[in-house]
């Protein structure tokens, strides 16, 4: 039997070889997948959390079933998420606070294995532009490389970015005739656990299956059988944290959609999601939208995929941009190979620049940059970052013995993944708060306060100290969280003021 060598092997799985073979290819594509990798890796180092769900759905019960410290927000104690995220997420949590206790070690590592695992994406982006043509390819790959909605939200631990990391590859294995049974199986397993981590997709992914399968009933067995098995992955992860399977599926149908419990949250119209992608893109729309129209002609079927996701998304009244992160990045493929048709046409017309892909590449590179300074970007570069280094920091004051979250205006506020440290976090109220005669009790409950910098008069009354302020807001920001300290140790506060309790009386 011939082994294959490794060169043989990673030409393979380049494309077949036939597109990949010329000499330089596969270095070619090594570098774009290492730029990848940078970037990914320098994005998911940075102290943002684009969204809570990334903290309190996610890190926290991931954190909170290895340590027993958890603050547990509404959609949790309703038993309306899944355990399967939070389960995958437990192993770099669990490393973290092997290797570095106390360092944040943990997070960073939760959110660099993802950004490790959407390489995956730059794989199928080039594999589909590579059935185009070469140049397709390359261009593909450095955009899905480089596109900077793409490359924020690989490393955000949130189901939608993961779901994104298993589809792309999936469409890739189902689009390729195959008798391979497993590659069918893998497609669907794929497919399965993405579904079970962002139930909505599950419309938009049976169309993309079913629009690429098209009618060959041989594979239909391998593909339900690895969807199956997506499933039996998630019951089993609810199974083993002691949840019946499936049960969080009805419960958030019957809590966000027949209680509407999520449009306390915001809702918006239908055509917001439209109106937020040409917002982000701006001037660049004018060079995308064609591109898009000429890439769906290869790929009509991606298109329809990625309307029927962002048309799934539409008919929910809360919106937010990061659901509609698979229908993003399937304009952008469309994008990156119609710009390939588009570059071969200016070719054939006027004349070639010199050298045309590189070129291009800078093009995007160029929209990608403008995209992501634009003002609507801009703030999602330091979304969550005063809240996460405030909680680091009170939780590395030496003494501390207890935490204050002092009239903060954000619910919830903590987290136990960014504390590391096992010491009750209380929530003074605001009828509380306000008077400076509350009981002696309470006021040595806690030595370490979070507070917005504008109450900061409140806590030197009461003999507090400035640790620190957050960054670079306003000081009349009330996201400027500042963290106090004061002398001495502290009293077991009454269980009215733990802030777990007090998210359940406040039904956050």
């Amino acid at each position: 039997m011939v082994v294959p060598s490794l060169t043989d092997r990673l030409r393979a799985w380049l494309g077949h070889g036939e597109r990949a073979g010329r000499p330089g290819d596969a270095t070619a594509l090594m570098a774009i997948v290492g730029l990848a990798l940078v970037a990914r890796l320098v994005v998911g180092a940075l102290p943002i959390v684009h969204h809570e769900d990334e903290v309190w759905q996610y890190l926290e019960p991931a954190y909170g079933e290895l340590t027993g410290l958890w603050i547990r927000t509404w959609d949790i104690r309703a038993g309306i998420r899944s355990w399967l995220m939070p389960v995958l997420l437990m192993p770099p949590v669990a490393l973290g606070r092997a290797l570095a206790p106390g360092s944040g070690l943990h997070v960073l590592l939760a959110r660099e294995m993802l950004a490790l695992a959407s390489l995956g994406v730059v794989w199928a982006f080039y594999r589909l532009g590579l059935r185009v043509g070469r140049g397709h390819g390359f261009v593909a790959a450095f955009v899905a490389a480089t596109w900077v909605e793409i490359v924020y939200f690989a490393p955000r631990t949130s189901s939608d970015g993961l779901a994104l990391t298993l589809l792309l590859p999936a469409f890739v294995l189902v689009s390729e005739p195959s008798d391979l049974r497993k590659r069918d199986v893998l497609a669907g397993f794929f497919c399965g656990v993405a579904v079970m981590l962002r139930l909505q997709l599950a419309p938009a992914v049976a169309f993309a299956v079913l629009g690429m399968v098209g009618w060959q009933p041989r594979r239909y067995p391998a593909l339900v059988g690895g969807v199956l098995t997506g499933f039996a992955l998630d019951a089993a992860a609810n199974a083993v944290m002691g949840e019946p399977p499936f049960l969080w599926i009805w419960r958030n149908f019957a809590v966000n959609l027949v209680q509407g419990k999520s449009e306390m949250f915001g809702v918006a119209p239908p055509w917001w999601y439209f109106e937020r992608l040409f917002e982000g893109w701006h001037v660049g729309a004018v060079l995308l939208v064609p591109a898009i129209v000429f890439g769906a002609r290869r790929y009509p079927v991606l298109l329809g995929a990625a309307l029927v996701e962002i048309a799934t998304m539409a008919l929910i009244p809360h919106k937010e941009f990061r659901f509609i992160t698979l229908g993003l990045c399937l304009l952008i493929l469309l994008a990156a190979i119609g710009s390939v048709d588009l570059l071969d046409l200016a070719v054939r017309r006027f004349g070639s620049p010199g050298r045309p892909v590189v070129a291009l590449c800078t093009l995007w590179l160029a929209l990608s940059v403008l995209v992501g300074t634009s003002p609507t970007f801009l703030e999602y570069w330091v979304l969550g970052a005063t809240e996460a280094q405030a909680l680091r920091q009170a939780g590395q004051v030496p003494a501390v013995c207890g935490i204050g979250i002092y009239r903060h205006p954000d619910v919830p506020l903590p987290a136990y993944t960014f504390i590391d440290r096992p010491v009750p976090v209380l929530m003074i109220d605001e009828w509380l708060a306000v008077r400076t005669d509350h009981p002696p009790m309470l006021k040595s409950a806690y030595n370490v306060a979070i507070a917005p910098g504008v109450v900061a008069d409140d806590l030197r009354r009461g003999g507090y100290r400035e640790l620190s302020c957050g960054g670079s807001l306003h000081p009349a920001d009330p996201r400027h969280y500042c963290v106090y300290v004061r002398q001495g140790g502290c009293a077991r506060a009454p269980a009215y003021f733990d802030y777990n309790a007090g998210l359940a009386r406040i039904d956050r």
